[in-house]
């Protein structure tokens, strides 16, 4: 993206919160890390929900490589996975929450 077009895009976080998604979560953050919008502009959290499969793993070995924020295991609804990233996500222009589903995966 040019300078130009660059300048009037907001600043946006992505919360993805996962549970026992061994099988999708790395097409899951592969879309969200291979996009075309500036990397400068874009922060991710992943939040396991306390996965029994190797969900935990897959997210450690993309921390390794990209610049992904994991926040420790949460149990319970959505509502309280925003009350727990509130403050850090308070000053951001625009937040998304993905949504690991079965069999699907987010574009």
């Amino acid at each position: 993206m040019g300078k130009k077009i660059q300048n009037n895009l907001p600043f946006v976080s992505i919360v993805v919160p996962c549970r026992n998604e061994e099988k999708y979560i790395g097409k899951c953050l592969d879309s969200l890390i291979y996009n075309d919008y500036p990397k400068n502009l874009i922060e991710i959290f992943v939040i396991d929900g306390m996965s029994e499969d190797n969900t935990k793993g897959i997210i450690e070995k993309y921390i390794e490589k990209y610049p992904i924020k994991k926040t420790g295991n949460i149990s319970g609804f959505v509502e309280k996975i925003i009350m727990y990233l509130e403050l850090p996500l308070r000053k951001k222009d625009l937040i998304y929450m993905v949504l690991v589903l079965k069999k699907a995966y987010c574009h």
